[in-house]
């Protein structure tokens, strides 16, 4: 699969149900199974990104990043501890996000909206409406010469796996925040390390027994 295969053409903003114009400031939702692992690791480290490049992650002049399920599973859960322990190592705190689904309202809220695997992928086209606003893609068709590719779900793995996942998506989310602000400035030019944010709070109950990320 290429990146020509799914991305959607750009299309001027269309009107809300109000009339008023959706925002133009890009808007990103990372979509994965769970929404336990791969996609919150995604919404922190963009989150991280926009940090280093001096813009607002909190408040009502945010840049907004997302992120939501294909399954109902976890609905409510907190990120999967393993997938929190990785990005703790990073510098970042996504122990307060909690998990829910994606919504055909997404499509008109979130100008990219970023799937983890081809069967992520397969549901956003499909559930896509017709005035849907959003670019869809890929996580790696950010990445030069990974476009069409997956970040496999680690959930059945090891702690090796959740790091492989972190890293890739970390690539992707550096290349894809260079898109999205290229005229913003680097906070932060010295260090790798990710700064420490935390997605906005929602409340949830404790973690069920099944999961999937």
């Amino acid at each position: 699969m290429t990146t020509k295969a799914h991305k959607t053409p750009a299309t001027p903003m269309p009107q809300g149900p109000t009339g008023a114009l959706f925002p133009q400031q890009p808007a990103v939702l990372f979509v994965c199974t769970g929404n336990i692992c791969r996609s919150p690791m995604g919404e922190g480290i963009l989150r991280a990104e926009a940090a280093k490049r001096g813009l607002s992650t909190e408040g009502p002049q945010a840049v907004r990043v997302d992120s939501a399920a294909i399954a109902h599973w976890n609905l409510g859960d907190a990120p999967d501890q393993r997938a929190q322990a990785q990005m703790a190592a990073m510098g970042c705190d996504i122990s307060a996000h909690r998990a829910r689904m994606v919504r055909v309202g997404d499509f008109r809220r979130f100008t990219h909206i970023i799937a983890m695997d081809h069967s992520h992928l397969k549901h956003l086209l499909a559930m896509r409406p017709h005035d849907s606003i959003a670019d869809i893609s890929l996580m790696l068709d950010h990445v030069p010469g990974q476009a069409g590719q997956a970040v496999a779900d680690p959930y059945y793995g090891t702690t090796a796996d959740f790091a492989a996942a972190r890293d890739l998506i970390t690539q992707g989310c550096a290349h894809l925040a260079a898109k999205l602000w290229p005229q913003a400035g680097q906070a932060d030019q010295g260090g790798g390390r990710a700064t420490t944010t935390t997605p906005q709070g929602r409340t949830a109950p404790n973690a069920k027994e099944q999961h999937h990320g």
